[in-house]
């Protein structure tokens, strides 16, 4: 199939948001320890705004915030436009170790 029909696959989608939870996990502490974890992620100094914009997409994909319903694709978008979704906390699922780091 093509790549739209991968978007919509839940096994495909089920399998990217484990993926980015263990990608988050060895951020996390997991593989460096207290050398390296998300807080640092998040409150990394860059220069440029290229690095600020991929830092962003890295911790959106590691928050993985998507409806609950896996055969909806992921669509990466801002913390703030999904807070403030009304169905946000009912109707999607998402990394509550990122979120919680977030939020701090």
């Amino acid at each position: 199939g093509d790549r739209s029909d991968s978007k919509r696959d839940p096994v495909v989608n089920a399998y990217l948001a484990r993926v980015a939870r263990f990608f988050a996990h060895c951020i996390d502490g997991f593989l460096l320890g207290k050398n390296f974890s998300l807080a640092e992620l998040l409150t990394a100094n860059v220069v440029t705004p290229k690095s600020k914009t991929r830092i962003k997409d890295v911790v959106l994909f590691l928050l993985h915030a998507r409806p609950q319903d896996m055969s909806q694709a992921f669509e990466s978008a801002s913390i703030r436009h999904l807070v403030h979704e009304p169905a946000f906390f009912h109707d999607y699922t998402f990394n509550d170790r990122v979120m919680q780091q977030l939020l701090e």
